[in-house]
């Protein structure tokens, strides 16, 4: 599995990057969106889940330190910003 990953190509990484760091955003936004307001917890949850889900990757599968550092940095500061977005 370390060759595989070690194998594959950077827009490959690059896309899976990408990918965790969309669903932060998008996820925490449409979470604060739904809630109405009422309560900033909703997009904190789905930046924990998600974070969780990068955290776990890294774990139970090798990954080069640049998508490490980007993934668990990334995440919930583009929570964090879209929070802000939607509470303005």
């Amino acid at each position: 599995m370390r060759r595989f990953i070690a194998g594959m190509a950077m827009g490959a990484k690059s896309i899976t990057v990408l990918s965790w760091l969309v669903a932060a955003f998008a996820g925490a936004l449409v979470a604060a969106r739904l809630s109405h307001g009422a309560d900033r917890l909703a997009a904190a949850v789905i930046g924990g889940a998600v974070l969780a889900a990068v955290v776990a990757s890294l774990v139970l599968l090798p990954h080069p330190r640049w998508m490490a550092v980007t993934g668990v940095v990334g995440v919930p500061l583009l929570s964090y910003l879209a929070l802000q977005l939607a509470y303005g």
